[in-house]
C-alpha cells in the first residue's frame, strides 16, 4: 500500500499571522509529510510529543505500476494533495517530503524499481514541499523493522522511560515480514545469527534491537511460493497452481504483483491437510530463526495481521 503521514512533532506552534511580528514567522520546521513509511532518525536528542497525525492509503502499492510508471503519478499527487490539506500553507516549504519504498520494491527487478522511484521524485520536486536529494530510496527490510519498534515504542510511550520495559512487534506486509523487539536476555544476543542485531542511538541512548526482515515471506508472497509460483513470473506454459492449501472443489484465478496465476485445489484424499502443512513447512524451512526470549516479550502485530483479523470479525 502506499500512504501519506502528516505529522506535528511538537506542541505550541502558531499558524503565521497572529501574535507578535515574530511569531508570524515560520519556525523551523515542525511537520513531516511521510509517504509510504515513517523515517527513524538515528540520532535524536529529545523525546518529541505527537500532537496530530492524518494517515491515507492507497491500494494497489507503488510496485503494481512497474510496467506502466506513468500510471504512478497519480496516486502519489493524490496523497500529496492530502498533505496539502492538512498542512498549513506557509509550513509548505519548510515540510520535508520524503517516500521510503518497501518489500514491494525490493521484490523488483533493480531496473524497474529505479523508474518507479525517479517518478516519485519528479513529483515530489514539482510540489511546494521541501525535497532533498535522498527524498526517495528503497528502505531495507533491517530498517524497516527498526522503524517500525520505534513507531510502535513511542506511542505506547515506553520510550520516555530510560531503562523501562519496551514492546516488540510484528510486521506482516505482503512481500515481507519484520521482527523487530529488544531482548534482555545476554544469552539472545549471543546466540542471534549475523545481520539480526542493529545497534541505535536515540534520546542519549543506545538500543541493541534485535531486528530482521524476512524478504519473500510476506503474506502474498509466501502465498505464492506455497501455491508453487515463482514470483515474477508466469506460471510455465500457463500452467495451473494445484495446491493441497485450497478446497478441492475451488477452480479459479489470482493475482499477484501483475501476474495472473490458474489455481485449483488438490483432489481430496483423507491427509489433505497434513500435505498442506508439510507444504508451508517446506516453504519455511531453514528460513526462520526461532529465539526463545520472544516467549516472553509483548508483541503488537500489524499490518496484514490486522486486516485478516478485522476481515474475520
Amino acid at each position: 500500500n502506499r500512504g501519506v503521514v502528516s505529522r506535528g512533532w511538537r506542541p505550541g506552534w502558531r499558524r503565521p499571522g497572529r501574535g507578535s511580528p515574530k511569531d508570524r514567522l515560520p519556525p523551523a520546521p515542525r511537520k513531516r509529510a511521510l509517504v509510504s513509511v515513517g523515517v527513524a532518525e538515528r540520532a535524536v536528542h529529545e523525546t518529541p510529543t505527537l500532537t496530530h497525525e492524518t494517515f491515507k492509503a492507497l491500494k494497489p502499492g507503488l510496485s503494481a505500476y512497474a510496467d506502466d510508471v506513468e500510471k504512478s503519478a497519480q496516486g502519489i499527487q493524490e496523497l500529496l494533495d492530502v498533505a496539502k490539506q492538512d498542512i498549513p500553507f506557509d509550513f509548505w516549504k519548510a515540510t520535508p517530503l520524503v517516500l521510503k519504498a518497501t518489500a514491494g520494491l525490493r521484490l523488483l527487478p533493480g531496473e524497474k524499481a529505479q523508474k518507479l522511484l525517479q517518478k516519485v521524485k519528479e513529483v515530489f520536486k514539482a510540489s511546494p514541499f521541501l525535497v532533498g536529494d535522498d527524498c526517495v530510496s528503497i528502505m531495507n527490510g533491517t530498517d524497516e523493522g527498526v522503524s517500525a519498534w520505534i513507531t510502535i515504542n513511542f506511542l505506547t510511550g515506553s520510550l520516555k522511560t530510560p531503562g523501562g520495559s519496551s514492546v516488540g512487534m510484528l510486521d506482516l506486509g505482503g512481500g515481507s515480514t519484520q521482527i523487530a523487539f529488544l531482548p534482555r536476555v545476554e544469552g539472545t544476543l549471543q546466540a542471534s545469527p549475523p545481520g539480526y542485531l542493529t545497534a541505535l542511538r536515540m534520546f542519549n541512548r543506545t538500543y541493541k534491537l534485535y531486528s530482521y526482515s524476512y524478504l519473500g515471506l510476506g503474506l502474498m508472497s509466501a502465498r505464492l511460493a506455497i501455491l508453487g509460483g515463482v514470483e515474477g513470473q508466469p506460471a510455465k506454459d500457463g500452467k495451473e497452481l494445484v495446491s493441497p492449501c485450497l478446497s478441492p472443489s475451488f477452480k479459479g484465478e489470482w493475482e499477484h504483483a501483475e501476474v495472473t496465476y490458474r489455481v485449483s485445489g488438490q483432489k481430496a484424499v483423507a491427509s489433505l491437510h497434513e500435505l498442506c502443512a508439510a507444504r508451508v513447512s517446506e516453504v519455511l524451512q531453514n528460513r526462520v530463526h526461532r529465539t526463545e526470549e520472544v516467549k516472553h516479550v509483548d508483541f503488537y502485530a500489524f499490518s496484514y495481521y490486522y486486516d485478516l483479523a478485522a476481515g474475520v470479525g
